[in-house]
């Protein structure tokens, strides 16, 4: 997670923002707009209405999971009465105060990297792989590098190990 704000994240800030980043699907959901992953796989053809509904339904848990985490780490530190501890949890809090309220936007160093790792983590959980248009399209990456098969992008999906399908190769005659 260095890409989000120059330094690698702690513990406490690395599940504070996997609990983040699932509470925006959550609001997305409770909106009536698409997840993120609806907007990257709603035309790929293995994408059913079951997948999208099994999708739903696990982001409340998840958050719910999340959440949990979250409170027993800071009643664990009331409990021991380790102020150290909960200062730490409020400084990861104030640290990833990383959305605009008024756009929802990521605010990052690097947006790209910062938007390829979240997508690379929830990848790596569910076992899939996008292809390069995929990437593309949820990144809003710039359309002139799409004239040489996204260069630029591969590139730097390839150095931050995001999960990407290998492409399919056309023969010449």
């Amino acid at each position: 997670m260095l890409a989000e704000r120059g330094k690698q994240f702690s513990e406490i800030e690395t599940l504070l923002n996997l609990y983040y980043n699932e509470l925006q699907e959550f609001r997305k959901i409770k909106a009536g707009k698409k997840t993120k992953t609806e907007e990257v796989l709603e035309d790929s053809p293995d994408w059913t209405k079951e997948h999208a509904a099994k999708h739903r339904a696990e982001i409340p848990k998840t958050l719910q999971k999340f959440a949990i985490q979250i409170s027993q780490m800071l009643i664990d530190a009331v409990s021991a009465r380790d102020s150290g501890k909960i200062i730490e949890i409020a400084d990861a809090v104030d640290f990833l105060k990383t959305r605009d309220s008024a756009t929802d936007k990521q605010k990052s160093a690097d947006p790209w990297r910062a938007n390829i790792l979240s997508n690379k983590r929830m990848l790596e959980q569910s076992g899939e792989q996008w292809k390069i248009g995929e990437w593309a399209k949820i990144l809003d990456w710039p359309d002139e590098d799409k004239e040489n098969g996204f260069p630029h992008l591969r590139r730097l999906l390839k150095e931050l190990g995001a999960p990407l399908m290998p492409a399919s190769q056309i023969r010449r005659k």
